[in-house]
């Protein structure tokens, strides 16, 4: 094995490790968050920050530091031991934060939303996360699912959108590990991010790096709730005014709550499967009814005709008769055109009907939930007997 090889192979190795330890330590301190501190929060350590979709976020604190604004960036197998040279100083605001509550759906549903493997899925999920999103992929991926683990990711991911700072551009690069576990009889799903230092060295002054390493854990805590603890720090461009720290520290917990919408990701998904399924039958069709079109149209051609006055003529021929002339003149087509709807509620009703994508999404969860309950009650059957 190259020496090159060799070194990436044991910076993901110690990359993982560290992960491990992070994982582990975000899960004992939901624990204790849900059996020691029976979910109350401690307000003298914590300030709530905002609240999105039913999580709450707090914040710990705030501190203003200088840190390099250009640095040496490098992929994860440089990660552990890259060195960063100073180009500049540019003052940052670090905002350390936990948050929890419960969302909607399924665990697995969650996890799948979340999963994204390449740039195509991840030009789905980031403009539901992060809005507005100016460019954004997948540039390495390490281990990606399989059959016995479905949710099981490991690679690198960029994102870089406009800043709440006016004319600036945010840069996120992050190392990604999803995945599910089981502590203490239970099944955990979680999603780890850690900002990772990329070769390039930008000579763009208007972009500048967000840091992050944020911790999501997501646990069943009903059948159709899911338990969401988060423990992380993001450091961003920020300033020293009151008003626009305030700002920063809110743009740090939009960055932190963008990857609570596995649900909505895994909806959009689903429609877009949808719309690509629909698309492919709607071409089929029109295929096959081209066809029998054609087909029609050669085995009735030369078919003897004959009008109410008698005369007969070859199917597509002209009339050569005044009478089928005057035959001619009593079709539709040579009415004058009128409303077909005149002084209806026609446009009414029509804002009234459904959406049509939600239409089809509405009909893919009856089907998906038939089949389930199907194979529940034959499972059933089968354990009867």
């Amino acid at each position: 094995m190259p020496d090159d090889e060799q070194d990436q192979a044991a910076s993901l190795r110690a990359f993982v490790v560290s992960s491990d330890g992070i994982i582990a330590k975000t899960a004992l301190q939901y624990v204790d968050f849900v059996r020691c501190h029976r979910r109350v929060v401690d307000a003298r350590k914590w300030l709530k920050l905002k609240s999105e979709r039913g999580i709450d976020l707090y914040t710990e604190r705030v501190e203003l530091r200088e840190a390099p604004c250009n640095m040496r960036r490098s992929l994860p197998d440089d990660c552990s031991t890259g060195s960063s040279d100073s180009f500049g100083v540019l003052r940052t605001t670090m905002v350390s934060a936990f948050g929890g509550g419960t969302l909607p759906g399924t665990l697995d549903e969650v996890m799948e939303g979340l999963y994204a493997d390449s740039t195509e899925q991840m030009q789905l999920n980031a403009p539901i996360q992060y809005g507005s999103v100016l460019d954004c992929g997948v540039v390495r991926t390490f281990r990606t699912r399989s059959d016995v683990k479905p949710h099981e990711f490991f690679g690198v991911k960029f994102v870089e959108k406009f800043s709440h700072i006016p004319g600036l551009i945010d840069e996120l690069c992050w190392v990604e590990r999803m995945d599910t576990m089981v502590t203490a009889g239970r099944r955990f799903g979680f999603h780890l991010m850690k900002s990772v230092e990329t070769e390039d060295r930008t000579s763009d002054q208007s972009k500048h790096r967000v840091n992050m390493s944020v911790c999501y854990l997501y646990c069943q805590a009903a059948p159709d709730a899911v338990d969401v603890f988060i423990r992380g720090i993001v450091e961003l461009p920020g300033s020293t005014k009151p008003r626009r720290r305030q700002e920063t520290i809110d743009a740090a917990g939009d960055y932190i709550l963008a990857t609570i919408h596995g649900r909505e990701c895994r909806r959009m998904k689903t429609i877009a499967t949808l719309i690509g399924k629909s698309k492919t039958e709607r071409e089929s069709l029109m295929c096959v009814d081209y066809c029998s079109v054609i087909f029609s149209s050669e085995s009735l051609r030369g078919a003897k005709l004959m009008s109410r006055y008698g005369s007969t003529r070859d199917d597509g021929d002209l009339p050569d008769t005044v009478t089928s002339y005057r035959e001619s003149e009593s079709f539709r087509m040579m009415l004058p055109i009128r409303d077909p709807r005149p002084s209806s509620n026609y446009r009414t009703n029509r804002k009234k009907r459904e959406n049509v994508l939600i239409t089809m999404l509405r009909k893919h969860e009856r089907e998906r939930e038939r089949r389930s309950s199907t194979t529940t009650s034959t499972s059933s059957l089968n354990l009867g007997s």
